[in-house]
Order: C-alpha cells, then sequence, then structure tokens
C-alpha cells in the first residue's frame, strides 16, 4: 500500500510539472487609437526623438509619421503602461499596427523599422521585419540577448514604449492608424489543481486512510 501511495504522488506531481510547461497566455491588451477625433488619442513625444519639434502630423483617424533627413525630426515615440495588467510573469509582448503609405514613390517600402524600450530616455532595440506597404501587422517583442537589457527595464518601469525609424536616406511618412499591445504570460493568481490533480490526491488520501485502518493496534 506505501508503494501504491508513492505511484499516486508521482504522478501527481507529473501533473503539476506538465501544467508547468503550459504555453503563454494573453494576460490583456492595450490599444491607441491615432487621431483627433472623439476617443482617439496622440502619441507623447519627448525632445529625445523631436529635438527640434514635434513633426508628426495628425489627422481626424490618423497620424502621419514623418522622418525627414534632418535631426530634428527624425522619430515617434508612444508608451503604454502595462501596469494596470496582473501577471505573475510576462513572456513576451506582441504589438499589432494598421497603417497604409510606408511605401516610398517606386512602390518599394520605405525601410520603417518598429523598436521598443521602457521610456523615451532608453535607447530602442529593432524587433520584427520592416513594415511592409499598408496593412496590419503584427511583430512579437521577445527577451533575447540582444532585447533582454530593454525587456528587463520594461518590467521593471512596466512600460513599454513604441517608436519608429527608417533607413530611406529621403523624407519618408507613413499614416499610422492603430497600435495595440498585447501582454503574454502567466497570470497573478493562486493556481488551481486540475480536476485529475484532485481525484489523484483523493484517491491517495483514501489509500493512506486504509493502510491506516490494516495496521494493527
Amino acid at each position: 500500500m506505501q508503494k501504491f501511495f508513492k505511484v499516486v504522488l508521482s504522478a501527481a506531481a507529473l501533473l503539476g510539472t506538465v501544467a508547468s510547461w503550459a504555453a503563454p497566455v494573453s494576460l490583456g491588451s492595450i490599444e491607441h487609437l491615432y487621431g483627433t477625433d472623439p476617443g482617439r488619442v496622440l502619441p507623447t513625444i519627448d525632445s529625445l526623438f523631436h529635438p527640434g519639434g514635434n513633426c508628426d502630423i495628425p489627422s481626424a483617424n490618423a497620424l502621419a509619421v514623418i522622418a525627414k533627413p534632418s535631426a530634428s525630426c527624425n522619430r515617434f515615440g508612444d508608451l503604454f503602461d502595462f501596469s494596470g495588467i496582473d501577471y505573475a510573469a510576462i513572456d513576451h509582448f506582441t504589438v499589432t499596427l494598421t497603417f497604409k503609405g510606408a511605401r516610398d514613390q517606386n512602390g518599394g517600402r520605405e525601410s520603417w523599422n518598429v523598436r521598443a524600450s521602457s521610456s523615451y530616455v532608453q535607447s530602442g532595440v529593432n524587433f520584427g521585419s520592416a513594415l511592409q506597404a499598408e496593412g496590419t501587422q503584427s511583430f512579437d517583442f521577445l527577451k533575447t540577448a540582444a532585447t533582454q537589457v530593454n525587456f528587463n527595464s520594461m518590467l521593471t518601469t512596466e512600460q513599454f514604449m513604441l517608436a519608429f525609424t527608417t533607413n530611406s536616406g529621403a523624407a519618408s511618412t507613413f499614416d499610422l492608424t492603430s497600435a495595440r499591445l498585447e501582454v503574454f504570460g502567466t497570470a497573478a493568481v493562486a493556481a488551481v489543481p486540475e480536476p485529475g490533480s484532485i481525484a489523484l490526491l483523493g484517491l491517495g488520501l483514501a489509500a493512506l486512510a486504509v493502510s491506516r485502518k490494516r495496521k494493527p493496534s
């Protein structure tokens, strides 16, 4: 009976280990709709990104993100505060953009890159591929050797700063309609035992009770 009880406990431990290997889940998202219409927002631009002033131009339902050869107009920046999302651990972030016009006069791309950091004062790192011509495009920001410093800083500040840069030497622009930040990881809630684990635990307790009854007084 003692051997049987050990097998039950081993099975329960194995189930707990398997549960810990579960893929990260979406913990929540924050979406910014750009423009001047009600319900839309304008990003907060810091002097680090626009030393000569704010060069991005808003319309009713979009924001024209502009880069010029001069250093006075070369960056967009927008902060996403995810402190309101309850989490135990964060595995990665996914940024989904809706935009149009990210192509040059010859029909090719303007080489807009998506960048991420934890604040306006931290240098961002590129992630994902360059923007396609237009449409909806998603990018995953993972913790790697190249992004580790930025990723850890995000967890400390609970802020994700989205930015763009372009490798094009000429003036470039595209219209950004929306950006959604989705947080993936482990929820900050007490673990609830799986039904199978509960059944195994009950079986083990029953086995223990039987073994005690059979023990001579």
